[in-house]
């Protein structure tokens, strides 16, 4: 009789088995990029050789602006 004063039982939506994944399943491999063949290293380390030096210039400049021995 009193069960009818009691809160109600939500209804809530269930989702598919395969909607959300828990660490038991396995993952999806990721695909690496390739690596780079020996004249794009030297290419890629040119260039951040490159960006290197002229961001320490940038900093060598901002310490001398701001006076900093």
């Amino acid at each position: 009789m009193f069960s009818l004063f009691g809160p109600k039982e939500p209804d809530v939506p269930q989702a598919a088995a395969g909607d959300y994944p828990n660490l038991g399943t396995v993952a999806p491999e990721v695909k690496r990029p390739p690596v780079l063949d020996p004249a794009g290293r030297a290419q890629m380390e040119s260039s951040l050789s490159a960006l290197g030096q002229k961001n320490q210039q940038k900093g060598d400049a901002a310490e001398a602006a701001a006076g900093v021995p």
